[in-house]
């Protein structure tokens, strides 16, 4: 099976004597964090060092940038690797995926042995979704949708759990961060077994070269799933770049990168 294509690929394009702005990859504009500029080169001596083998290490780090509880974590090498590993350990034959979606979840499934239905919400969403996850066994959503922003795919959970559907839900919540966490469902995973949501350091932190995502899902299926994982899946330069996020007070470049937004969707709104 051949890979998916993908946007970003700018250091193929520079050696293919290409030049132009790379539109291609959904990343926060403004970059990372400025800690990490002025403090890039104290990240040199790591890079002789192995990364922890314990994840909880790395879990720790993420349950202080993001506040979730690092029982529930499983760092992973970028939300790609989350979304391969689901696909090869989660159990059931048919999955449905909410479209559009990240391509890489129908892929990683399909390589996982199972059969893939898609169920599209645009342009119209459908009139009986319900009907079309009763056959299923994993249901992919976006939160928010990519690369709509939508929310049909929330709102298709919620449905489905009032139904009492209780078919495994793994949830991408790559761009949550620029929601400012307001529709996350990541503390649900506490009282929903059944629920996986996947998460990226990619998109926010614009840290797309170092590969970082996590995987948040009931302390006891991050049991299961580490029994399945590779060790040093996280890298040791990432580690430190955690390091400094974990010490470092966040909050101006959330708030930059808030009225960033707020100001750019004015603007598309008034112009478009």
């Amino acid at each position: 099976m051949s890979m998916n294509p993908h946007g970003g690929r700018v250091l193929e394009w520079l050696r293919e004597g290409k030049k132009g702005i790379d539109l291609s990859a959904s990343l926060n504009p403004l970059g990372p964090p400025e800690v990490l500029r002025r403090r890039w080169l104290d990240l040199f001596p790591t890079l002789s060092l192995y990364p922890p083998l314990d994840p909880s290490f790395v879990g720790r780090l993420l349950e202080a940038i993001y506040g979730f509880p690092q029982e529930a974590i499983l760092p992973c090498n970028g939300a790609t690797q989350g979304i391969y590993l689901l696909g090869r350990v989660l159990s059931g034959k048919t999955v449905v995926i909410v479209e559009p979606c990240f391509t890489e979840y129908a892929r990683a499934f399909r390589l996982g042995g199972k059969d893939i239905r898609h169920l599209p919400v645009f342009p119209e969403p459908p009139l009986n979704p319900l009907e079309t996850l009763r056959g299923a066994d994993i249901v992919v959503i976006g939160n928010p949708g990519n690369p709509l922003g939508d929310t049909e795919g929330l709102a298709l959970y919620f449905r489905a759990r009032e139904e009492g559907l209780s078919t495994v839900f793994v949830v991408d919540e790559a761009f949550q961060e620029f929601l400012g966490e307001e529709t996350s469902l990541v503390f649900r995973v506490f009282s929903d077994r059944n629920l996986y949501i996947v998460r990226s350091l990619t998109k926010y932190f614009a840290l797309a070269g170092l590969r970082g995502g996590f995987v948040v899902t009931h302390p006891e299926n991050v049991a299961h799933l580490l029994d399945h994982l590779e060790p040093w899946s996280v890298n040791t330069v990432l580690v430190r770049v955690l390091e400094l996020f974990a010490s470092e007070d966040l909050s101006p470049f959330r708030e930059t990168t808030r009225r960033w937004l707020l100001e750019e969707k004015a603007f598309l709104e008034r112009e478009f």
